[in-house]
């Protein structure tokens, strides 16, 4: 794409990635919990490359207290760019819309799940200013910028 789309992450949120990886020394070890009655969830891949090192391992499900944050890490990381994504695009195409986008990212943010924050205030500020969105909205856009500046400000 020549005008790919980015996400940046909060520094401590990929040092936590790091050390969750340092943990799981950076997949060279089986994660596949080998429990019988476990259903398919779906194969997960953890990949690994620093220099000349590189290490990859694929798994349904684990019991590994490190391997689950780390894919709740991952999985925090995609809600969150898809839920940009798509205020982003109701901002710019669906002003009626913008208040589910709101809706999505409120509850992503109360479940502790919301990462990449201070790429969502210039959207945010800019539904709380304009008046062509519905008062829900702007409200909404408003308290979640209050929220994030004070919890990028700790």
């Amino acid at each position: 794409d020549d005008d790919p789309d980015t996400f940046q992450l909060e520094p401590m949120f990929t040092d936590r990635i790091f050390e969750l990886a340092d943990k799981l020394d950076h997949f060279k070890r089986p994660l596949e919990s080998n429990l019988k009655n476990i259903a398919k969830m779906g194969d997960k891949t953890f990949h690994w490359e620093d220099s000349d090192a590189k290490s990859e391992i694929t798994f349904n499900f684990s019991t590994d207290p490190s391997a689950k944050a780390l894919w709740d890490c991952f999985e925090s990381m995609t809600d969150s760019q898809r839920a940009f994504l798509e205020l982003k695009r109701t901002v710019r195409h669906d002003k009626l819309g913008v208040n589910d986008a709101l809706n999505k990212i409120t509850d992503l943010w109360t479940g502790l799940r919301l990462v990449g924050t201070p790429q969502f205030l210039p959207l945010f500020d800019r539904v709380a200013g304009d008046d062509t969105y519905i008062h829900l909205a702007r409200e909404r856009a408003a308290e979640l910028a209050e929220a994030v500046r004070a919890w990028s400000a700790k």
